[in-house]
Order: C-alpha cells, then sequence, then structure tokens
C-alpha cells in the first residue's frame, strides 16, 4: 500500500454538477484532489433548482459520501488503536511469561488476524511481517 493523501479529507460541492474530495485548506479545489464526482450532462442539465444533489446518475448516495468520509478519517486512528492492542498483548504475554496453548487459541488467533490488518496496510502504519 502506498502512501495516501494525508488527513483530514472533505467533500467540497462546486456547484450543481460537481463535488469533490479532498484535503488542505481547500479540499478538492486543487491539490491535493483525491476525487471529483458529477452527474452526466443531461442530468446535471436537468437538475432544477440549480443545487448538488447526491445519488444523482453516477454520483455516489449522501450515505456513502458520508461513509467514504468517515472511513478515511478514522483509519489513522483505527491502525494505531489496533497496533497498540497487539503491543499491549504481547507486553502482557512477556510479563507474564506466556505463549500460546490450546485454551487461548481463540486469542492468539484474534492477535495474528490483528498483525495480519496492519502488516496489509504496509507502511502507513511502520508494522512490519516480522514484528513479534
Amino acid at each position: 500500500m502506498g502512501e495516501h493523501t494525508p488527513t483530514p479529507w472533505n467533500w467540497v460541492i462546486h456547484d450543481h454538477s460537481m463535488a469533490s474530495l479532498g484535503a488542505g485548506d481547500s479540499p478538492g479545489l486543487g491539490d491535493p484532489l483525491v476525487l471529483a464526482v458529477a452527474p452526466c450532462d443531461a442530468c446535471a442539465g436537468r437538475a432544477d433548482p440549480k443545487e448538488w444533489k447526491w445519488g444523482r446518475c453516477h454520483t455516489p448516495s449522501e450515505a456513502d459520501a458520508d461513509f467514504i468520509l468517515t472511513a478515511v478519517n478514522s483509519h489513522d486512528a483505527l491502525v494505531k488503536a489496533l497496533q497498540e492492542v497487539v503491543r499491549d498483548i504481547k507486553e502482557y504475554e512477556r510479563m507474564n511469561n506466556l505463549a500460546p496453548n490450546p485454551p487461548r487459541m481463540e486469542c492468539w488467533d484474534s492477535v495474528a488476524r490483528a498483525k495480519d490488518v496492519l502488516v496489509d496496510v504496509g507502511s502507513a502504519c511502520n508494522f512490519r511481517k516480522d514484528t513479534k
């Protein structure tokens, strides 16, 4: 996973024919522009009144637009929380001289899945596969 545009991201509605997603002081009005959405020309031309409407033609619904924004802006905090959980469990194991055993395999499976998620997001969270 490569570097992504820093958060927070925000939607900007330009007019009845375009909205864009971006970051910085003027999100979507230049660099860094992440995504622009617009209805087709026919739908934009029929818009009455001439105002933006989510869910028209090729644009996401308002709920999906909100979800995209929430997911993106929550990503870094969620990765950090997951890293902290993995570190806390590893520290607990070290302090209590614990090792995986069959009665506790569900816990270790969860930690293994959490580690895999962190590896999948790669360098964005500075967590490597060989971290034990």
